[in-house]
């Protein structure tokens, strides 16, 4: 049984040959560990799952209550630019072969959660589950943000920096563990969605800086959070996928030559000269007005991508200021951003953001004159 699959880890796109557990059956590309008693018969697909932890969790949820999905992909679908990637879904085959379908991890979360009765008995048990789940979310993005974005993930100082601001809120989680009479769990004697949720972070860091993080996550330190991650990480129902690390990251592909851009301007004219002088953009077609020379459409080659369009347009009546119009954003590479960066401020070009270094390359976010955000990127070309 072959899937392709992602992980939290900047590996190069792979497929990973996923053990089957006892309770599997030999379905191609389908990861079966027992149907559950209250669906039986339904059958799920996740579709375009993203690389961090708490995207992760649908996964988690289906493993640990056996049900039987789908791991499905599909790069181009939603992709609308070079920086976008598909999002993220779910579908439930139900066994009247009717299929529900939606969008949003945490939306996903509970939905599973409630579906294989993961959540709290009453309204404040829920409530509860729902700040643990909330707060845990929350590291496993000041994680992206504080580690994984940066351009070398691996860094023991972002590491250790990240620790120093998390350890509160692991402090917190941990608190609320210990108030339980039951050892490893956030609510009474069973497992809930948080737990998973949880765990799943802790695994991230474990897989990041193994000894780093074991002396955070130790039996000395927090004993109620190392007793919930060996529970889990003894649950025959998770260890093929925890174990095994089956879920591979890669690199979205690129959209090129699929959409044309528009942008709203208050004088044609000024737009023609910005994106010409600025960035060096070939306009390859022009409409002006017959009579007033501030209005009109062009549009504009990208010279990373022939077949995509920028079209920028000036109509009378229609203001790109105005509420129900708004600005538009665009992102498109460049050879090296700090370099065009410094050479639009020398032309008063205002500047959103600064360079942002991420482990994939640079960007910065810039306004043209009607207040349209423009994001540079130059990438790192990875190493064969």
């Amino acid at each position: 049984m072959t899937l392709k699959t992602q992980q939290h880890e900047s590996f190069p796109q792979t497929t990973t040959t996923v053990p089957q557990t006892p309770e599997a059956t030999p379905d191609d590309a389908t990861v079966t560990s027992g149907a559950s008693d209250s669906q039986d018969g339904s059958t799920f697909e996740l579709w375009n799952m993203s690389v961090c932890s708490q995207v992760e969790l649908p996964r988690y949820i289906l493993a640990y209550s056996r049900a039987s999905f789908k791991i499905c992909e599909d790069p181009t679908e939603g992709a609308c630019s070079d920086m976008e990637a598909p999002a993220p879904r779910l579908r439930h085959m139900l066994s009247d072969g009717s299929v529900f379908e939606l969008q949003g991890v945490h939306v996903m979360t509970r939905y599973l959660a409630k579906l294989f009765d993961l959540e709290g008995n009453t309204a404040r048990e829920s409530a509860m589950l729902d700040m643990v789940f909330t707060r845990t979310t929350s590291l496993v993005q000041q994680w992206i943000d504080m580690v994984y974005s940066k351009p070398n993930p691996r860094s023991i100082d972002h590491f250790e920096r990240f620790l120093e601001d998390a350890t509160p809120a692991i402090d917190a989680l941990e608190n609320i563990l210990a108030k339980n009479v039951y050892d490893g769990f956030f609510c009474g004697d069973e497992t809930t969605y948080p737990d998973l949720a949880y765990y799943a972070f802790i695994s991230l860091l474990l897989d990041c800086h193994p000894k780093l993080s074991a002396k955070v996550f130790s039996p000395t330190t927090h004993p109620a959070s190392d007793k919930l991650y060996k529970r889990l990480r003894g649950d025959a129902r998770l260890a093929t996928f925890t174990l095994d690390n089956p879920w591979k990251y890669h690199t979205c592909s690129r959209v090129l030559g699929l959409a044309t851009v528009g942008f709203l301007s208050s004088d044609i004219q000024q737009s023609l000269t910005f994106y010409t002088d600025m960035f060096g953009f070939n306009c390859v077609k022009k409409e002006l007005h017959a009579t007033n020379a501030k209005l009109g459409r062009i549009e504009f080659e990208l010279p990373n991508s022939p077949a995509t369009r920028l079209s920028i347009e000036a109509s009378a009546g229609i203001q790109p200021r105005s509420v129900d119009a708004g600005q538009g954003c665009f992102a498109f590479n460049v050879a090296n951003v700090k370099d065009l960066l410094d050479y639009l401020v020398e032309h008063k070009v205002r500047v959103l953001t600064q360079p942002e270094h991420h482990h994939w390359g640079t960007l910065a976010r810039v306004y043209d004159p009607d207040n349209n955000r423009i994001t540079l990127i130059d990438r790192v070309i990875p190493k064969p």
